[in-house]
């Protein structure tokens, strides 16, 4: 099944971007830009298929940074040798692990999907039509079109993210657990319920291996950004105002992933606690067993907290503009700036 996934996952990037760009472009070139002014040469047209392209890139690229919260869907496997250890009172239990296969899959879909798909983006453009101007070749640096406002916000996530795997980490697993025999119906209903999970320390690797990801991902991509070759049909001051606005919109991109990773984190405590609240009731002498208490309605707070929070996020960061993106908009004329960042 990973392998399929694997094999499956560029053809549906390829399917994604390409269904998308076909369809956006085809609303709206109808309702494209007024025709160039005299002496504006096909910049206007270019500046509109640049933007077009931008939004289709976002568009392709949504559903796939949605599923940065999923790796925290790991899931629990025994070896199929392990033997049962008793837990006393004739109930037994079988130490769970997380599969490799299915958690890797799950922590670097998402960032790789994303980059990916930003990547193709940063290098496929609309062929302008007409007569075009071509952009300067003037070598191009990374830095200045960094966000110092969403490094600063990324930086609070990786702080909040390694504040939570420190907690995490000290979460010991749940067994799962094999009733005692001639149990009652409700007994073993109430056990096949139960979740087991691995001890915390366990997810750690897949934790670390998805952040990485994503900041790698992002960092080859902006790098390649800034080094692409110009647009046709854009002047110079256009062309850098365009590596701009897509190194802005891949920033916050990177920014939300981070804290859809961070809300997994989270969910992956949630559920740990619950399967030690739920072991507390039937084996409350189980070192892992911790009834949830006075604890259960903060927890419950902070979920709910933690969602307005990330909603806020999202709300933001997609009505976050870029100020290149006036450029693109109006030209390097009209706009009275010349579209670098710095």
């Amino acid at each position: 099944m990973a392998v399929l996934l694997f094999l499956g996952v560029p053809l549906m990037l390829a399917a994604t971007w390409y269904s998308a760009r076909r369809t956006i472009v085809t609303a709206v070139e109808s309702a494209g830009p007024a025709q160039p002014q005299p002496g504006e040469g096909s910049t206007s047209d270019a500046r509109w298929a640049v933007r077009v392209h931008g939004l289709v890139t976002a568009l392709a690229a949504l559903p796939f940074t949605l599923l940065a919260a999923e790796f925290a869907e790991v899931f629990p496997i025994s070896d199929p040798e392990t033997v049962p250890q008793p837990l006393g009172g004739g109930w037994f239990g079988i130490t769970v692990h997380p599969s490799a296969a299915g958690t890797t899959l799950m922590a670097v879909m998402a960032p790789l999907a994303v980059g990916a798909i930003h990547a193709v983006g940063s290098r496929v453009f609309p062929s302008p039509r007409g007569d075009v101007r071509r952009a300067g070749l003037a070598p191009r640096r990374l830095r200045p079109l960094l966000d110092r406002t969403l490094l600063a916000l990324g930086g609070g996530l990786l702080t909040l993210a390694a504040a939570l795997a420190a907690v995490l980490a000290a979460e010991p697993g749940v067994p799962r657990l094999i009733e005692p025999e001639g149990a009652d119906a409700e007994l073993m209903r109430t056990v096949a319920a139960l979740r087991a999970v691995p001890a915390g320390w366990e997810l750690l690797p897949w934790i670390g291996l998805a952040v990485l990801a994503t900041l790698v991902t992002t960092a080859l991509v902006l790098r390649g950004l800034a080094r692409r070759r110009p647009v046709p049909g854009l002047t110079p001051g256009e062309d850098t105002a365009a590596r701009w606005v897509a190194a802005n919109r891949l920033q916050r991109t990177a920014v939300l992933v981070l804290a859809l990773q961070l809300a997994g984190m989270w969910n992956l405590l949630v559920g740990s606690r619950t399967a030690r609240d739920d072991l507390a009731r039937l084996l409350p002498d189980h070192p892992a067993a911790l009834p949830a208490g006075p604890l259960a309605p903060w927890i419950d707070a902070a979920a709910v907290g933690g969602t307005v929070a990330l909603l806020v996020l999202a709300v933001l960061l997609a009505l976050w503009r870029s100020p290149g993106l006036q450029v693109l908009r109006h030209g390097e004329r009209a706009s009275g700036t010349d579209g670098s960042p710095a």
